[in-house]
């Protein structure tokens, strides 16, 4: 077995209108939705063809529709709260290429009310990846949507070129008074809490703060979050965190995203779950000195106050300390669970620092 090799943070280091682009040029308009005054952005360019996907509009540039990609974006947008969908109203989710001068991490980009999808969002992406990714974007579009009419006003004006995520959005702007982000100028934005209460790239400011709290909620990751950031995104969504996490993986604290050349479960096992996809997701947990029993009866007892349904029973392996089963997800479908305990084992060249917790999403 090769030793699975830690993965790096994924630097979601997304593209949006207001972060991005300096407005009031010539290829800006100005247009009337109804709502506020807000700053209308053109819709994508040389579209070929265009499919419903979930109840979202789908327009691609790109020269025909993968029927593999529809396959994900239709079931991501089903791991998607409605809630976050609907707070978002999303004009286009757009099909784009890599032409566009991005930085190599960027694995999608909203501007304004679209989301653009790129080659990168689709090279080794589960739906529940995928499902984050989302989760991020429709949150930007939500604050894009949510434009404070004085400043709409103040780039009309010309009293200023450009509108800053960070104060320009009524939702931002509510989301860092909530958290305790300020604006100190030259030095940019701080929060006490940016440290250890969000993820690296939320620390970054409060509109990227208040995206990866969302999409942190949204996939039932809230525990990895401030209790203050999972308040406000409770109260964004009017849904409680609990609710939006149920059917979808429970992540222990502080465990790490690690990836393996070989499979750490049982793939007659997800086999015969039939199911045209399997996306395992493989979790190194922090040693705190619990036994395999311990972990075992605390990850089954998570999944099920997630709505599983379902047992982590022995298997019988002389390598390592297993247990592992099939977890009946809310709406029936399924996801197998194992867990090896690689403390108590000495078959294996160069195992795992502990013990791994494996998530097997399967589905068609």
């Amino acid at each position: 077995m090769a030793v699975p090799r830690p993965l790096l943070p994924l630097s979601l280091l997304f593209v949006g209108l207001l972060a991005a682009c300096t407005l009031g040029g010539a290829d800006v308009e100005i247009v009337d939705a109804g709502l506020d005054a807000r700053i209308g952005v053109p819709e994508a360019e040389g579209v070929i063809w265009q499919r419903e996907v979930a109840g979202e509009t789908l327009v691609g540039i790109t020269a025909s529709a993968n029927p593999s990609e529809l396959s994900l974006i239709t079931a991501a947008l089903g791991q998607v709260p409605e809630p976050v969908k609907r707070q978002a109203d999303v004009r286009n989710l757009v099909r784009a290429t890599d032409t566009e001068t991005l930085d190599p991490a960027t694995l999608a980009f909203s501007r304004g009310p679209d989301i653009y999808l790129i080659n990168r969002t689709f090279e080794g992406t589960s739906r529940l990846d995928l499902a984050y990714t989302l989760a991020h974007e429709l949150t930007h579009v939500a604050q894009f949507n949510a434009l404070d009419p004085g400043f709409v006003d103040q780039v009309l004006a010309g009293e200023v070129d450009s509108l800053d995520p960070n104060s320009a959005s009524v939702d931002v702007a509510d989301f860092s008074d909530a958290i305790g982000w300020e604006d100190r100028g030259a030095t940019g934005w701080f929060s006490e809490s940016a440290a250890n209460g969000t993820t690296v790239y939320g620390a970054s400011g409060p509109s990227e703060d208040m995206a990866e709290s969302v999409a942190l909620v949204a996939t039932g990751r809230a525990n990895e979050l401030s209790e203050d950031r999972v308040r406000w995104v409770e109260e964004w969504t009017g849904v409680s965190a609990a609710e939006m996490a149920r059917g979808k993986p429970w992540r222990p604290p502080a465990a790490s995203l690690i990836s393996s050349a070989n499979p750490i479960y049982d793939e007659q096992g997800v086999r015969s779950l039939g199911g045209s996809r399997v996306e395992p997701l493989y979790l190194l947990l922090v040693e705190d000195g619990s036994t395999t029993q311990q972990l075992v009866e605390m990850v089954g007892s998570e999944l099920r106050a997630r709505g599983m349904a379902g047992v982590l029973e022995e298997i019988p392996d002389s390598r390592v300390p297993r247990f592992g089963g099939r977890m009946v997800r809310p709406g029936g479908s399924l996801l197998w669970v194992e867990l090896w305990d690689f403390r108590f084992s000495t078959a294996f060249a160069n195992p795992p620092p502990g013990v791994v917790l494996t998530y097997v999403d399967v589905w068609s």
